[in-house]
């Protein structure tokens, strides 16, 4: 017999045969949000141990510049995931993981291609103000490797970076910004920005800045971080190859001829590499953003949405492109 809390009288066992015993559901525990300082705290220990502790660790161990940047990478990889463990936040919200679309996959591509064209326009600046940090860093890539490991060593830097940069920058940092700040904006502008000055190379900060703004973006616009990875590794992937393909299509005696004469150095040169790599920057951007949306947009959108508003995110940053072109051009041209 048992005891019926509603008539307080006794329950037979006909009444309760066919009935289920209840079950006190199992409390499951909440996820924590990361939250920017801790996010940002984080990833400025990491870098600061990964840039001046790190490197002469591994230098200890006898590792050769191909070891050391798979060291390196799986050292980002298994702070960023021990991290997320130890702060008990979830690592759907964290690492946000679905399969991309065909258009927004196509939206990377094209935004992938246009940051490598604005890499090389700024790269002909860089060269004018800077040629010998630039020609002393591009010897320090990779120099010392030869044949298979020379390959080996332009494949992670391709394929490595977007897993393992992705976690931290899109992953734990993005994260905790986007959880703290309400503004996407702000979020993308200092998201884009601790990436660049992660880098640690002046010159490449612009470039780096732009492309962090752009994947975190990616991955605000469409929760889905295989976007920003799939952007890094294009990105990455273009400019190793370029970079290799020069090394073995220009000779080095001829390399160094350029850089001693200084013909990087003339304001026509530049000027014409803005116009030439720049000119159509903004328009690639703008398209592959596009792309992106209408891949992830529950309806269709327009190609410019908000009219001359929409128009002048192209004008103006193409405005400004062909103004320093042609103002290093008619620099060169009076000098």
């Amino acid at each position: 017999m048992g005891y019926n809390t509603e008539n307080f009288g006794p329950v037979s066992y006909e009444q309760i045969q066919f009935t289920r015993p209840y079950v006190v559901p199992r409390r499951k525990k909440e996820k924590k949000k990361l939250k920017a300082w801790q996010s940002i705290l984080f990833a400025f220990c990491v870098m600061v141990f990964f840039y001046l502790v790190l490197p002469w660790l591994l230098y200890l161990t006898g590792m050769d510049e191909l070891g050391m940047t798979l060291a390196e990478q799986l050292y980002l990889l298994a702070c960023s995931v021990v991290f997320v463990l130890l702060m008990r936040a979830d690592f759907r919200e964290v690492f946000p993981i679905r399969r991309p679309k065909a258009g927004g996959f196509a939206g990377v591509v094209v935004i992938s291609l246009a940051t490598c064209l604005f890499s090389l326009s700024v790269s002909y600046l860089i060269m004018f103000f800077a040629a010998d940090e630039v020609t002393q860093f591009s010897e320090s890539m990779g120099g010392s490797l030869t044949g298979w490991k020379s390959v080996a060593f332009l494949i992670l830097v391709s394929i490595l970076p977007p897993v393992c940069e992705e976690a931290l920058n899109r992953g734990v940092v993005l994260s905790g910004l986007k959880n703290s700040i309400p503004n996407e904006t702000a979020v993308v502008l200092i998201s884009g920005a601790i990436f660049g000055l992660s880098h640690l190379y002046p010159y490449r900060m612009i470039a780096q800045t732009l492309a962090g703004c752009l994947m975190a973006w990616l991955v605000l616009r469409t929760g889905n971080i295989v976007y920003s990875a799939l952007y890094h590794f294009l990105y990455n992937g273009t400019l190793t190859l370029l970079s290799g393909l020069s090394s073995l299509l220009v000779p080095e005696d001829y390399s160094g001829e350029v850089y001693q004469t200084g013909a990087f150095q003339s304001p026509v040169t530049v000027g014409i590499g803005v116009l030439i790599y720049g000119l159509f920057v903004p328009l690639l951007i703008y398209t592959g953003c596009y792309l992106v949306n209408k891949a992830e947009a529950p309806r269709r959108t327009a190609f410019l949405p908000d009219g001359t508003r929409s128009l002048l995110k192209i004008l103006v940053p193409t405005g400004i492109i062909i103004i320093t072109g042609i103002a290093f051009i008619l620099a060169g041209i009076a000098g």
